[in-house]
């Protein structure tokens, strides 16, 4: 039967049995492989990047567990923050609490910053000690501005001073 036949025709037969075997292998096969190939090549990319960015990883908790130190405290109800700030202050002598604001709140990058307004008057020294003892010992919240300002008593005829300190600490939303 195939002895009739020229070679001509064989070899263009030959050729389409071929290309219809590659292209079957393909459909079957090959494509798979090329995905699996491609797939594994942006997996190990991915891998080299995880890789190079863990130690950052470290490195931003240590940084974070740093901030949380010198920020205050985390999850300290504020009504107990103003309660420790007033406890606080009566252990020093010639200074007085003039005015206590209200607690303000602001909600800011995913964290809750309190903040605190007191205004306590006195004299310099006693005044200069008891924000130095705040800056040293109070660890419920920071010391973040204060201002110093006088004011003329015109009972007594005489000027007092007084500084008005905004203390804050955070909570995580």
């Amino acid at each position: 039967m195939f002895d009739q036949v020229s070679y001509k025709y064989k070899f263009y037969v030959l050729l389409i049995v071929a290309l219809l075997l590659g292209i079957a292998s393909y459909k079957r096969s090959f494509r798979y492989t090329l995905s699996a190939k491609k797939e594994n090549r942006i997996l190990s990319e991915k891998q080299g990047f995880v890789k190079a960015n863990l130690g950052d990883i470290d490195q931003l908790a240590s940084r974070s567990n740093y901030l949380d130190k010198l920020i205050g405290k985390d999850r300290v109800p504020s009504e107990v923050i103003q309660q420790r700030i007033l406890e606080f202050i009566p252990s020093f002598k010639n200074v007085k609490v003039s005015k206590l604001a209200e607690t303000h709140y602001a909600i800011d990058g995913g964290f809750k910053v309190n903040s605190y307004e007191v205004v306590l008057s006195g004299s310099y020294n006693s005044i200069a000690d008891i924000i130095y003892q705040f800056e040293k010992n109070f660890s419920l919240a920071k010391i973040v501005a204060m201002e110093y300002y006088k004011k003329k008593n015109y009972k007594t005829k005489k000027e007092q001073l007084f500084v008005k300190l905004i203390f804050q600490n955070y909570e995580k939303n």
